[in-house]
């Protein structure tokens, strides 16, 4: 959750931009084309500013998650180059999940009645903490690891 205050601003900020932009492009691809179907007039952002805007702000937070992670969080000294590594393949996925699963989030959240703001403040919420269940497990006990010094 170092992260979340970035991502969060982040994604609001971006989802207000490409909507008032009408970015309305999604790429041919079955993930997107599933999101386009199921999506109704539950709020006032595009589906793809809704993609995109996830896509970024994940990007955003988890960068700034992994360094602040590292040093402050867990204190880690096992190799940087591997724990950059898989930092990066985490990240990835994260990125991917949360393009998809986030706009399914909004969609659900903004049947709730809530006002635009909160719709798109909780969704976002939401979709950190559903992340963050499989990122901490793997960053605290795979990636960032304390290693002991070993007597020579």
């Amino acid at each position: 959750m170092v992260g979340a205050p970035f991502e969060l601003a982040s994604y609001l900020l971006l989802a207000n931009w490409l909507t008032s932009r009408s970015v309305t492009f999604l790429p041919n691809f079955f993930l997107f084309d599933l999101i386009l179907r199921n999506a109704d007039q539950s709020t006032t952002h595009t589906p793809a500013a809704l993609v995109y805007a996830f896509i970024v702000s994940t990007m955003i937070g988890q960068t700034i998650t992994f360094v602040l992670s590292r040093k402050y969080a867990f204190r880690a000294n096992n190799n940087v180059a591997l724990a950059t590594f898989l930092t990066l393949v985490l990240m990835f996925v994260t990125i991917i999940a949360n393009g998809f699963v986030g706009p399914a989030i909004v969609m659900a959240v903004g049947r709730s009645g809530l006002g635009e703001g909160a719709v798109q403040t909780l969704s976002k919420m939401l979709s950190m903490l559903v992340s963050m269940a499989w990122r901490y497990p793997t960053a605290r006990f795979l990636i960032h690891r304390v290693v002991g010094k070993k007597n020579a």
